[in-house]
């Protein structure tokens, strides 16, 4: 198995034959990365060995599912960044409406004793 991540190549290095005849079915596991596009492309590597006086020799070709011959094994992901939910802004204020309620009330209480003071002096004076 051959990880990559991100752009790139890799090669995977000599194969050694001790006998005749190899298939290989190439594919790429599809993750489940959002946005991500996981190519399908399904090859058969198959390495057709023959003996000859100087040991073993092949023949390689490579083909893909819709019988396509290939040069080599090429995926090709894809990318599209997921649309994102448009939030509406927020137009509230953040002032704590128990905090307003306090002030509120003690402007009032004030308002109230300075009346009272006011209005009780001048009863007096009477």
């Amino acid at each position: 198995m051959v990880t990559i991540y991100g752009e790139g190549t890799v090669e995977l290095g000599q194969v050694s034959f001790a006998k005749p005849g190899y298939v290989y079915r190439c594919y790429e596991e599809t993750g489940d990365a959002e946005g991500y596009t996981y190519d399908q492309t399904v090859y058969t590597v198959t390495y057709e060995v023959t003996e000859t006086v100087d040991g073993l020799d092949y023949t390689r070709t490579i083909t893909k599912d819709n019988g396509e011959q290939a040069e080599g094994l090429d995926f090709t992901n894809s990318y599209k960044k997921p649309v994102e939910v448009a939030k509406n802004p927020n137009t509230s204020d953040a002032t704590p409406v128990g905090t307003m309620q306090v002030i509120a009330a003690l402007g009032v209480a004030a308002i109230a004793i300075a009346l009272v003071a006011r209005f009780g002096k001048q009863k007096k004076q009477n």
